[in-house]
């Protein structure tokens, strides 16, 4: 795990620099699914449903359990 954390700083760049086609299939692995969350009138933010190996790697960016609802 410590040897994924440490890797996760590249994969931001690594993610930046990728063809549309390979960020939808990281991005697959990752979230379930997003969706629109009305905060206010004409404002809205994304909702997004993490997978399992999501929610992990989120947490481990973090180094901690994040306030949010995963």
């Amino acid at each position: 795990m410590e040897a994924l954390v440490r890797g996760l700083g590249g994969w931001s760049r690594a993610f930046r620099l990728a063809d549309p086609a390979a960020q939808r299939d990281v991005l697959a692995v990752l979230i379930e699914r997003v969706h629109p969350e009305r905060v206010g009138r004409g404002i809205y933010e994304a909702a997004i449903e993490w997978t399992e190996l999501g929610r992990w790697l989120l947490v481990a960016a973090l180094g901690e359990a994040p306030s949010v609802n995963l």
